[in-house]
C-alpha cells in the first residue's frame, strides 16, 4: 500500500506539489522547508520517508527562529535586549552626558537585525542669550558641555524675574530659560519744579517788576530746558530796556518804557 500525507512540521512546510497529493507510493521521500525567519537546528533532518508498513518515519527536524546575534555595540552607550530571536527589540540608551543620534532601537527580522547601530553624541549647548539689562556673573564660555552652569545677575536698580543659575540639559539647550532684569514696579516720584516767567513791567522801577510762576514740571525735559533758555532771553532785553529808559530818562529824552521798547525794536 502508499502512504497517506506527510506529517506536518511545526514552522515549516513541504512544497505545494508535494503537499497537494493524498498519497505516496512506498520509499518516497518529502524534504520539508522552513517558514520565512526559521532555520532548521544543526542536528535536524529535512527529510520524512514512506516505509514498507506505509507509514512515515519520525520528524526529526525542527524550524527554530532566527537568530540575530548581537544587535551591535555602541560607542558611549548600551544596549538592552531580552533575546536575539525574531521579533525581538534591542533598545540603545546613551551613558550620561550624551546623546542618541538616530534610531534607538532595532528589531530582530528574517533577515538580521533592522536599521543601524545608533551613535552617542555629546551634549553641548551654545552660549545662552544674555537677558536686557543682565550680564554673565559666571560659567563664561562659547559652548557648555551637559550639567555646566551660567549664572547671570542683573545691572543696578533693576531686579530679575526667574531664575539666575541655568544648566545645559541633554536636550542640548538651558534650563531653565534666562532670567529677565526690569525696573522695579514702583519708584519714588521726582520732586516738582517750579520755573518763574516774568511776565509784568512797571513804569517805576524795577522792584515792581511782577514775577508768576506759571509752569510746573516733575522732571527738566528737553522742552522744559528750551522754556527757561526763552525766559532767560525775554529776562536780559526786559533789563536792557528798562536800564536804556532809566538812563534816557534822567536825561530827560523819554517819558515812558514803550517809546524804549519802540526804539529797541527798531534796532
Amino acid at each position: 500500500g502508499d502512504c497517506g500525507k506527510p506529517p506536518t512540521m511545526e514552522n515549516g512546510f513541504l512544497p505545494a506539489e508535494v503537499s497537494a497529493q493524498n498519497s505516496f507510493p512506498i520509499g518516497t521521500k518529502v524534504t520539508y522547508r522552513c517558514l520565512v525567519g526559521y532555520v532548521f537546528g544543526s542536528e535536524s533532518k529535512r527529510y520524512s520517508s514512506c516505509q514498507a508498513d506505509s507509514t512515515w518515519t519520525p520528524l526529526q527536524g525542527r524550524c527554530e527562529p532566527t537568530n540575530c546575534g548581537n544587535p551591535g555595540e555602541i560607542l558611549n552607550g548600551y544596549y538592552v535586549a531580552n533575546d536575539s530571536i525574531l521579533g525581538s527589540k534591542a533598545m540603545f540608551y546613551c551613558d550620561e552626558g550624551y546623546r542618541i543620534v538616530g534610531t534607538d532601537y532595532r528589531l530582530c527580522t528574517a533577515d538580521g537585525w533592522s536599521g543601524q547601530v545608533p551613535t552617542c553624541e555629546i551634549v553641548e549647548c551654545p552660549r545662552p542669550v544674555i537677558p536686557e539689562h543682565a550680564y554673565i556673573e559666571s560659567g563664561f564660555g562659547r559652548k557648555y558641555k551637559y550639567q555646566q552652569e551660567v549664572a547671570f545677575r542683573c545691572n543696578k536698580g533693576f531686579e530679575m524675574i526667574g531664575a539666575s543659575v541655568i544648566k545645559c540639559s541633554e536636550n542640548n539647550v538651558f534650563v531653565p530659560s534666562p532670567p529677565i532684569c526690569r525696573l522695579p514696579p514702583t519708584s519714588t516720584p521726582m520732586p516738582t519744579t517750579t520755573i518763574a516767567v516774568l511776565t509784568t513791567v512797571s513804569t517805576k522801577s524795577w522792584a515792581d517788576v511782577t514775577v508768576k510762576p506759571t509752569v510746573e514740571a516733575s522732571t527738566l525735559s528737553t522742552g522744559a530746558i528750551v522754556g527757561i533758555i526763552i525766559v532767560i532771553i525775554v529776562a536780559v532785553i526786559i533789563i536792557i530796556v528798562i536800564v536804556k529808559w532809566w538812563s534816557k530818562k534822567k536825561e530827560g529824552q523819554y517819558t515812558t518804557p514803550e517809546k524804549v521798547v519802540h526804539e529797541v525794536q527798531l534796532c
